[in-house]
């Protein structure tokens, strides 16, 4: 089984997919989900964390127009979202994921497409099995890009590598949590740099939570800006940024990412 493959299948379990609807639409979905049945329980999370990047972002973009982004390893779109309502002058922002089930979430939440997703959505429940909540259009409604926004949003199956876009195409790429679930962190950095152009943005976040049946110890970095190659990058920016993920009503756990944005200034990437 080939790398993409085995990703696709990870994310399709219900009770991963059920985690990662909840790390990044908790905020949303927490109305409609039942109180925990015991006080020692963890309650549903509600993060933050797609919002302070996105404000991160806009911050060290100041006054500079962006008119083409991508984010790689986009899962249920919350990022997206996020980038469209404070880059309102996009013209092609493009959301990256391997997994299908994930990419029909962000198709079906961000654009109203994908009929034949169900309603019925898992969060995380038991250690066993995860429980469902039913979306409902006030939810959807919350959640959907609008307008020109709509127009100008795409989202491709596939691995960041495969990214249907020309070399030198985008203002900002962000690549979010991903990189310490790839054989070769280093490697992918370097493939999407490319799609860079000069001077364009690359942030880039992980809690670097290594885990040696996803990336070789000999891959492993202390710090996200030793995945970048001296000489064509510069340091612009950085922030600690709390992520919280709850994997069942029993378990649940609080990472702190590294988010580092760096500006590209020549060469390849």
């Amino acid at each position: 089984m080939g790398v993409a493959e085995a990703s696709a299948e990870r994310y399709a379990d219900p009770m991963r997919v059920g985690a990662y609807l909840e790390a990044e639409w908790g905020d949303k979905l927490s109305r409609l989900m039942p109180p925990p049945s015991s006080g020692k329980l963890f309650a549903p999370c509600a993060s933050s964390f797609y919002r302070e990047v996105a404000e991160f972002a806009r911050e060290v973009v100041g006054g500079r127009e962006v008119e083409t982004a991508c984010d790689v390893g986009c899962a249920t779109g919350r990022f997206l979202y996020e980038f469209s309502t404070l880059f309102p002058r996009l013209t092609d922002l493009l959301g990256v994921e391997p997994s299908h089930v994930f990419t029909d979430y962000a198709r079906k939440f961000l654009l109203g497409e994908g009929d034949g997703l169900s309603d019925w959505a898992p969060v995380p429940g038991s250690p066993v099995a995860p429980a469902y909540i039913k979306l409902t259009e006030d939810f959807f409604a919350s959640v959907r890009v609008g307008g020109d926004a709509a127009k100008t949003l795409s989202v491709f199956t596939g691995m960041g590598e495969d990214t249907p876009r020309p070399e030198k195409h985008f203002d900002v790429l962000t690549c979010l949590n991903v990189v310490d679930r790839h054989p070769n962190p280093s490697s992918l950095v370097k493939t999407l740099g490319r799609l860079l152009k000069e001077g364009g943005l690359f942030f880039i976040a992980s809690p670097m939570d290594w885990d040696k049946r996803f990336t070789p110890p000999e891959h492993w970095v202390a710090d996200l800006s030793e995945l970048f190659e001296k000489g064509g990058w510069e340091k612009a920016g950085e922030r600690d940024i709390e992520y919280p993920f709850r994997y069942t009503a029993r378990r649940m756990a609080l990472f702190v990412s590294q988010v580092v944005c760096m500006r590209k200034t020549g060469g390849d990437g």
